[in-house]
């Protein structure tokens, strides 16, 4: 991404991106600003362009970069939502890394876990967060203010214990997404 300065996006590509941090498919969002899904593939490349993002980025990085350059308002929280949820820090660990990491390889690297606790952690936190998608729990965070400063603080050490399949990935933490579920 690039420090450049960013201009406001146009108002189809606004109603696009609104859609797409909140967690939209491109035939959602279609269907949603009735048109069809070629024009919502180029307005999502579009959005990339204006954004300086890489074509390769995922939806969770791109909800994460019109957020933090505030071209889109964060997405309200879901029905049913629960007024008592709180990330752990585990949890907020990991709403970081879909936000700075686009395929589950690295995200998995990044939190030192295997793809499939991976797996199970985002259904885990989706579920809890009752969100659709990573992209749409990019955006609860930044709802939920988990990129200000004072979310920030680092979590505890967590104690781990050695992946004996692959090398690559190191240790396992032991922290869960337990205790907000």
């Amino acid at each position: 991404m690039s420090t450049t300065a960013i201009k406001p996006l146009r108002k189809g590509l606004q109603s696009a991106a609104e859609l797409l941090v909140e967690g939209k498919t491109n035939a959602q969002i279609a269907r949603q600003l009735w048109v069809s899904t070629h024009t919502v593939d180029s307005h999502v490349s579009s959005i990339r362009i204006h954004v300086h993002a890489d074509t390769g980025c995922s939806r969770a990085v791109l909800a994460h970069t019109l957020l933090t350059q505030r071209l889109v308002p964060p997405p309200a929280l879901p029905p049913r939502w629960d007024p008592s949820f709180a990330p752990s820090p585990a949890a907020l660990v990991l709403i970081r890394a879909f936000a700075e990491h686009s395929s589950t390889t690295d995200i998995a690297q990044a939190l030192k876990i295997t793809p499939g606790a991976l797996r199970s952690r985002a259904t885990n936190l989706k579920r809890a967060m009752r969100a659709d998608n990573r992209a749409h729990i990019v955006g609860l965070g930044h709802t939920l203010d988990v990129f200000t400063p004072a979310a920030r603080q680092p979590a505890p050490a967590a104690e781990s214990v050695p992946v004996a399949p692959d090398p690559h990935l190191g240790r396992v933490p032991l922290h869960t997404l337990e205790g907000y579920l």
